[in-house]
């Protein structure tokens, strides 16, 4: 790869979406933590209007996610809010609980009427008259702008002074520290003990809770390894102390303590105040110092002359600050799909590098709260990873301790270490902002980090971002949400909870729909996980009825489904259908969890409503071909973008169906490295024995359902239709009860025939129940008079006609309104 010539920015071109905000904010404040919160809202109280802008999504983010909860010396300034903590908590002796810290101050946001944005990252800036004006934000479909006149740069890496200073870097922490949490009913004879130096275990405020506390190096990288070790070293010292107690939460991030800087500190425009803890003269170790830096930028702020927003701009260029990574694979996006696909292809000996933009990987499994399988069939690569987390799961918990499916945390280590060990080259916090294409080929990608702009380029790449991001931005089509109205499927904002049961604490998952999301909008997507993370806060919290902690990110179960080469359908779903270019099985059952199924596909409707389908499981062969985007040729997609039908994708999104075609998809892309061959001339048979080895091909086979639920070799059948022809089919649909009435109705309209339109009539005309329903429903479906006329009267009849089992997904659905919502549709189609 050292043939192909240089990168510039100019080779790149971007989608701009235009602005964040209708109108300039006075001030917007980049970097959440306590530094960053504490200036928004003393700006705020001096009337400006602010953005307080977290790439992360995580406020203070110091407690809510590396959970630092050494003692502090409380300030006058810093004790209100501290107090507002201890009032929900009873935590008075200088900590603060990681979960209350961060809903007391999202609480305290919205009261003050500081506006947040998550899941952006700075990519370019723009300066008028020697002020910084605009900064042009990387987000999942494309650049969106920001405007403000003044700014504070409250962020870790001092990513606003890189972007107007290239050449500036804010000095390293002198130490790391990290805290893993556990919960036990009553912890007896505990004795508080130093595992080595930097490492002590003790108990913390709560009752139930006991934690961890590591002191790591500044030059540490990977601090999963030294939680994992220090884990084990707990065991075999505390023995029994740990039977019943399980690991509940631990760091997402190290906390960075910081040693005096040199005087001068970092660079700034006339309207940017710096409160980045690396960048400050003085020590920044304590949260309270923190909270200060952030005040004090503030006020230096308030002073300062405020800049005209609407002045003539002038961009920067950010080439000077490229840093370039070569790959033969490149994954994009290291979630559920992503890390199996840099696994699988890094142990096909290629050269990997895997970028993602948030801060944890694994996924929903790991980063959403839910972790527990739903559906799908074991096998391949996840079969290995659930062997290595479940003993892993020892260190964590004992058997029996952790009843919740597999353990998040030790699912994080694990897929860090096979990410390791397959030599992948991995950066997080790392947003796409543009791709590059060559003809048919992505050559290379800009990224928006926190660092500055970075150029990423490969010989083959894998989209694993969840919505398809690299594909949009390369120019792909898709289908964002269902075709009547663009909504999408509800999303979920989980957090860590426990209950008491026979004297044990056992934890549990919360998986609450907090309402759809277009998870491509940064605005919408930030608007979602404050709705969920409100839902959750609890006004008083005590041992034995607290949450532990947020999830980092929010469960996505819809986004972008990109064009591919084949769309799985829901009949393959239904029938079983096994395909030529086969890489493994996917089975659930329609898991649509939309409240006005009206507005879903006639198809949809008719399958839950008439047919009663929606819980009938579903199993078919995932063909290769739904990886491959239409319009490039060196692109395999490793996520839940895959091609399926507007119906398909309810059932064909679990964490199974990711993990399977993300350890295929990078199997492929290691293939087409070796043999210089494109996506679509990848041998198959090749592809399949690889994928073989590893028992990811059908035929299924039963596996364990330890970590959820299981599709078995049962539910790959699926009840042929009844001998005798159209004739047996139709008084199978039209005459019984059950699921084979219900999958006779669903085949009957599946296979419109003169035959059937001629049965399906009389059964109107003679008016029996429920076959004069059930016929009426295919018919009018079919554009038939007769059905729509029948079903007109149905409607008609409201609640005087009879109600119908309809097999919705919570109940029966009176037929007078099933038969109105599919005449609506019925207009609509026919014009």
């Amino acid at each position: 790869m050292s043939c192909m010539k240089p990168v510039t920015p100019r080779d790149f071109t971007f989608s701009d979406l235009g602005e964040v905000a209708a109108a300039p904010y006075d001030v917007v404040v980049f970097g959440g933590g306590y530094a960053g919160f504490a200036a928004a809202r003393r700006l705020r109280a001096a009337g400006k209007s602010v953005l307080l802008w977290e790439p992360s999504g995580g406020i203070v983010w110091e407690s809510g996610r590396a959970f630092e909860i050494e003692p502090q010396r409380w300030t006058t300034a810093f004790q209100p809010f501290a107090q507002a903590v201890a009032a929900v908590t009873g935590i008075a002796d200088g900590r603060l609980d990681g979960f209350g810290a961060q809903s007391v101050a999202l609480d305290l946001l919205r009261a003050d009427g500081v506006a947040c944005l998550y899941d952006a990252m700075p990519f370019r800036i723009s300066l008028a008259d020697g002020c910084l004006a605009t900064v042009d934000a990387a987000t999942k479909s494309g650049l969106r702008r920001i405007r403000a006149a003044q700014w504070i740069d409250a962020s870790e890496a001092g990513t606003l002074l890189r972007l107007l200073d290239p050449g500036w870097r804010p000095r390293l922490p002198v130490t790391l520290r990290a805290h893993v949490f556990w919960q036990r009913f009553r912890w007896p004879n505990f004795q508080r003990r130093s595992l080595d130096s930097a490492t002590e275990w003790r108990l913390s405020h709560w009752a139930s809770e006991a934690v961890l506390a590591l002191r790591l190096p500044a030059s540490t990288d990977r601090f999963l390894p030294a939680i994992a070790a220090s884990l084990e070293r707990l065991r075999a010292v505390c023995g029994g102390d740990l039977d019943a107690a399980f690991v509940s939460h631990m760091s997402v991030v190290p906390y960075p303590e910081y040693g005096p800087g040199a005087a001068g500190g970092p660079p700034r425009a006339g309207n940017v105040a710096a409160a980045v803890p690396g960048g400050a003269a003085g020590a920044v170790r304590t949260l309270v110092e923190r909270f200060t830096l952030g005040l004090d930028a503030a006020a230096r702020l308030l002073e300062a002359p405020v800049a005209p927003v609407d002045a003539t701009v002038e961009m920067e260029d950010p080439a000077q600050a490229f840093v370039e990574v070569e790959a033969e694979v490149a994954v994009a996006g290291l979630g559920t799909g992503g890390a199996m696909a840099a696994i699988a292809a890094g142990r096909e000996g290629r050269r990997i590098a895997a970028f993602e933009c948030a801060d944890v990987m694994g996924g929903v499994g790991v980063g959403a709260g839910i972790h527990s399988y739903y559906y799908g069939y074991p096998g391949g690569l996840q079969d290995e990873v659930d062997d290595r987390v479940r003993k892993m799961m020892t260190r964590f918990a004992p058997d029996g301790a952790w009843g919740a499916g597999f353990h998040p945390e030790a699912r994080r280590v694990v897929l860090e270490a096979l990410l390791h060990e397959a030599g992948a080259t991995v950066k997080t916090g790392a947003m796409l902002a543009s791709v590059r294409r060559e003809g048919t080929r992505i050559a290379s990608v800009l990224l928006a980090t926190p660092e500055g702009p970075r150029v990423w380029r490969a010989a083959q790449w894998i989209d694993a971002t969840g919505d398809g991001d690299l594909c949009a931005l390369a120019g792909c089509r898709y289908r964002l949400g269902r075709a009547r109205d663009g909504r999408l499927h509800t999303c979920t904002q989980s957090c860590g909870a426990y209950a008491l049961k026979d004297a044990r604490l056992l934890p549990y998952i919360t998986n609450p729909d907090t309402g759809p999301v277009d998870s491509t909008d940064c605005v919408a997507t930030t608007a979602a996980r404050e709705r969920g993370m409100e839902a959750l806060t609890m006004p008083v919290m005590n041992s034995l009825n607290r949450r532990t902690h947020f999830t980092p990110l929010l469960g996505i179960r819809q986004g972008r489904t990109i064009e591919t080469d084949y769309a799985l359908t829901l009949d393959d779903l239904v029938e079983r259908r096994a395909f030529a270019d086969g890489i493994g099985c996917t089975g659930s059952h329609y898991d649509n969890h939309a409240k006005d199924l009206e507005n879903e596909t006639p198809a949809a409707m008719f399958y839950v409503w008439v047919a009663g389908l929606w819980g009938f499981p579903t199993a078919c062969e995932i063909p290769y071909r739904m990886l491959l985007p239409a319009g490039l040729d060196n692109v395999w997609i490793g996520c839940r973008a895959a091609g399926a039908t507007e119906e398909a994708v309810f059932s064909f999104r679990m964490q199974r169906d990711i993990l399977r075609i993300g350890e295929a998809a990078g199997v492929a892309a290691a293939l087409a490295c070796a043999t210089g061959a494109d996506s679509r001339d990848v041998d198959l048979g090749a592809l399949r024995e690889r994928l073989g080895r590893t028992g990811a091909l059908p035929p299924p086979v039963d596996g364990t359902s330890t970590f959820g639920r299981v599709r078995t070799v049962a539910d790959w059948t699926v009840a042929p239709p009844p001998p005798g022809g159209i004739a047996a089919l139709l008084d199978a649909a039209l005459g019984r009860e059950g699921i084979e009435a219900g999958l006779s109705l669903w085949r009957v309209f599946r296979d419109r025939t003169p035959e059937a339109e001629t049965r399906l009539r009389s059964a109107v005309a003679d008016g029996a129940e429920p076959g004069a329903w059930r016929a009426s429903a295919i018919l009018a479906l079919w554009g038939d008079p007769v059905g729509i006329a029948h079903l007109r009267q149905v409607a008609a009849a409201g609640d005087a006609h009879p109600s119908a089992p309809a097999g919705a997904v919570r109940g029966d659905v009176a037929r007078a309104r099933v038969a109105a919502a599919l005449l609506a549709r019925i207009v609509v189609l026919l014009g």
